[in-house]
């Protein structure tokens, strides 16, 4: 269901080992339904440095389309890295 489970931990570790000066993280979501080619989606846009709380962000971000049909998350990283714990959170 998730293109990109297996992918997104090994990424957001290997983010967080570097370290950059930047904002908190910015969260955003859109939702597209499904056409006669492509399934519903939610794309995810995350940029800025990892924070605390931004795993909580994210969870009330993905709570907007709860009562949309999904099948597919898409997830686009623009980060410099930040906290690892965070992004543990994160790709829980």
């Amino acid at each position: 269901m998730f293109r990109y489970a297996i992918l997104l931990p090994a990424f957001l570790l290997a983010n967080m080992l570097l370290s950059g000066a930047g904002g908190a993280m910015e969260i955003a979501s859109e939702y597209k339904p499904a056409t006669n080619l492509l399934p519903p989606i939610v794309t995810v846009h995350l940029s800025g440095e990892i924070v605390p709380g931004d795993s909580e962000k994210l969870r009330l971000e993905l709570g907007k389309h709860a009562g949309n049909e999904v099948l597919e998350i898409d997830f686009n990283f623009n980060s410099p890295g930040g906290s690892l714990i965070e992004g543990i959170r994160l790709a829980d």
